[in-house]
């Protein structure tokens, strides 16, 4: 699992990797009073990465990695809410 305290204001990278992919969160910093960061998930080679924003003030933000055939992580906020980067793969780019 990773887990990241929203109200402390560092960078840091945070991989980890499970049967059929893995999980990158790379933390950006604050902003308006919030914390941004990169979310990246990969699967089988192809990626895509968001920018995600949560308030400082809001309770932990958690990745739970994804345990045997799965391949989606489960998270404390919503993707959708989050904002579209990039796709690619690890083996083309």
């Amino acid at each position: 699992m990773i887990t990241i305290n929203p109200a402390v204001d560092s960078k840091r990278k945070v991989s980890y990797g499970f049967p059929l992919g893995s999980v990158t969160v790379e933390t950006l910093g604050h902003k308006e009073g919030e914390l941004l960061f990169e979310y990246t998930h990969e699967v089988e080679g192809g990626y895509t990465v968001y920018l995600c924003r949560v308030p400082v003030t809001d309770q932990r933000v958690t990745i739970q990695l994804p345990k045997g055939g799965d391949t989606e992580p489960r998270t404390s906020f919503d993707l959708e809410d989050c904002e579209f980067v990039r796709r690619g793969s690890v083996f083309f780019d």
